[in-house]
């Protein structure tokens, strides 16, 4: 059911600026709630074990004691991070999946910045001001008390400005980018081809996860989107049309690493599992090249417009 995110926006990054940036955001956003859907999932019908209400409680306590730094507005990482590891160890012992810890720890850091951009553009260029007033070309800068001041000083600014949320990402974009995900992706995408992944037992696998990636999932985007619309929820921006919706549908059937991961939780059988990942990969590849066309077709060359006028 999950949408893999790096893969899907590689296809529309393919097509370079062909795509609108509204279509881009919405595939962004469409692939994390999925993965989000995913991940409850996971909780709810895929406990490592039967579930201990002790350990969840607990875990409960301290998802209160994380609401509360946020709603006190505490700044520092270590409330968080500290919390967050002790959090991770108790859901995965009360026998939720260790995954959805780390989506309560996301919701309760903060997202907002303690300044306003006036305050922020007024208060360092005033510390700027300072800094080069107080310059001396024979002092360097570790020699010279008020520069060293204005630094720290610019150096809370940045902080007040920065989200606490922002600042996680940005430390954790490298590891997740090229240590986390390659294991992940490498852990679950591993699968022995033989005969047994054909046989008659494990056919019915085959074109449901097929038809529910290629076909259900841009048919329920598709009419979950078009009814948000008559309901007056959201509105589709002016440059989108609904064909488009229906083509990122198709390009969110590429699966890969979520869908895999669920594969493997949801059977015990390894010729299953085999089967469930082969599925997964083919219609994924078929998802993306016909995504990929729908895109191309439903889309206009921006650059060839530009050039005729």
């Amino acid at each position: 059911m999950a949408t893999d995110i790096a893969f899907a926006l590689g296809i529309l990054s393919l097509l370079g600026k062909r795509v609108p940036t509204s279509l881009k955001i919405f595939l962004t956003a469409l692939a994390i709630v999925d993965d989000l859907g995913a991940i409850i999932v996971l909780a709810i019908f895929y406990p490592t074990h039967a579930l201990d209400f002790q350990l969840l409680l607990y875990a409960s306590l301290i998802i209160a004691l994380l609401i509360f730094f946020n709603r006190m507005n505490v700044r520092n990482p270590l409330f968080y991070i500290v919390p967050g590891i002790v959090l991770w160890f108790l859901i995965l012992g009360s026998g939720i999946h260790a995954t959805i810890a780390g989506v309560l720890l996301a919701m309760t850091i903060p997202g907002k910045n303690t300044i306003n951009e006036v305050r922020f553009l007024v208060g360092t260029r005033f510390l700027l001001n300072k800094f080069s007033a107080a310059s001396n070309h024979k002092v360097s800068v570790l020699s010279n008390p008020v520069q060293q001041q204005v630094i720290h000083n610019l150096h809370n600014k940045l902080k007040q400005v920065h989200p606490v949320m922002l600042r996680f990402e940005h430390a954790l974009h490298p590891w997740v980018t090229f240590i986390i995900m390659p294991v992940f992706a490498l852990a679950n995408a591993g699968v022995i081809l033989n005969a047994k992944i054909f046989n008659p037992p494990f056919e019915p696998i085959i074109p449901g996860i097929f038809f529910g990636l290629l076909f259900g999932k841009p048919l329920g985007i598709f009419f979950a989107s078009w009814l948000a619309v008559k309901l007056k929820i959201a509105e589709l921006p002016a440059e989108m049309k609904w064909s488009q919706i229906f083509s990122v549908g198709i390009i969110a059937g590429i699966g890969f690493t979520m869908s895999i991961f669920i594969d493997n939780l949801a059977f015990t059988d390894p010729a299953i599992i085999d089967t469930g990942k082969v599925t997964i990969l083919g219609t994924s590849f078929i998802a993306a090249v016909i995504g990929l066309l729908a895109i191309y077709i439903t889309t206009k060359d921006k650059t060839t417009k530009i050039i005729n006028k």
